[in-house]
């Protein structure tokens, strides 16, 4: 229960005060991922604390130790002084948390022994933004507080320009197109996204069909807000789940498909995919020191390319 010169003062802010565990943007980060709650609907790290409000917070796990170096193989494809820009495989965790204290991005950032931002608290040192687990392509990292600030700023501000490149099943019903739908918890499983009417948080992705193959297709995604899920959830919402998700319904389609047409191949190069279908094709922003305009590629990651590779074949190997 919020005390008296606490009405009118943002939730981050409160929260910090009175929570000795917590700084403002541990709290922020917590309300930006759902784990702050008034009367069981999330809340904004802006929301402004009125009189008989009540908070749940849901803390995440204390580790026993802060991330350790560990030498874990990293493709960097730009750095200066100022930060990185690494391409992150598929089924590396970005920071270590409840489950995941080893093999994450961190441990590997950490092993190359250069200073980052302190800004996002010790198990994320120099993470910017995030990507899934099962999702790889392009992530900004920073080495200092003051880059890293100047970075969130664009990311807030829808400053930066993100591109997904993703195989689905389907195909969305235009060649371009916007969803504006807002994403909220799952009401049964927590480590899930749905599209809600009411409530949740604002999400916006533009898309762009760029190649269709049989009963699949390959979308441009560029997705202007940054919520958890957000590409694969509004794809899945529009009917064209991305292959190889597990979580909303892509892996299970796209095998079906499979099996229905006899495609061993094509089965085994589903099987062999190591998540979803999903890739951070490239990132735009300003350079925070020297204000330029930057983007940088990667490369899709080989087992989504042979898939690739293998559904442009011509029918019969014609």
């Amino acid at each position: 229960m919020p005390r008296a010169d606490d009405l009118n003062d943002r939730v981050d802010r409160c929260l910090a005060a009175h929570v000795p565990a917590l700084t403002r943007s541990q709290a922020g980060r917590l309300a930006q991922e759902g784990a702050v709650r008034l009367g069981g609907r999330p809340v904004k790290a802006g929301h402004r604390v009125r009189e008989g409000d009540r908070f749940e917070v849901l803390l995440p796990e204390s580790p026993d130790t802060p991330p350790q170096p560990e030498e874990i193989p990293l493709s960097v494809v730009y750095e200066d002084e100022y930060l990185l820009v690494v391409d992150k495989p598929r089924n590396m965790v970005v920071h270590p948390a409840a489950g995941n204290r080893s093999g994450t991005l961190v441990n590997a950032l950490l092993s190359r022994g250069h200073s980052l931002s302190k800004e996002g608290g010790e198990d994320r040192p120099g993470i910017v933004h995030r990507l899934d687990r099962h999702t790889s392509g392009v992530m900004l990292v920073a080495k200092d507080d003051t880059t890293h600030a100047r970075l969130k700023l664009q990311l807030a501000n829808r400053e930066m320009r993100k591109e997904y490149v993703a195989l689905v099943n389907g195909a969305p019903p235009l060649e371009e197109g916007r969803v504006e739908a807002r994403l909220d918890r799952h009401p049964l499983d927590r480590k899930k996204r749905g599209v809600t009417e009411y409530g949740g948080r604002e999400a916006v992705t533009d898309y762009r069909l760029e190649e269709i193959l049989g009963p699949f297709a390959v979308v441009c995604a560029l997705p202007h807000t940054g919520r958890t899920h957000q590409v694969r959830v509004h794809l899945a919402h529009l009917n064209c789940p991305v292959v190889g998700d597990a979580t909303y319904g892509g892996r299970r389609r796209a095998e079906a498909w499979a099996k229905q047409h006899r495609d061993p191949a094509l089965l085994a190069l589903l099987s062999d995919l190591s998540g979803q279908a999903l890739h951070a094709r490239s990132l735009g922003f300003t350079h925070p020191a020297t204000a330029q305009w930057r983007c940088f590629e990667a490369p899709l990651p080989a087992d989504m390319a042979r898939v690739l590779a293998h559904l442009r074949q011509p029918p019969d190997g014609k």
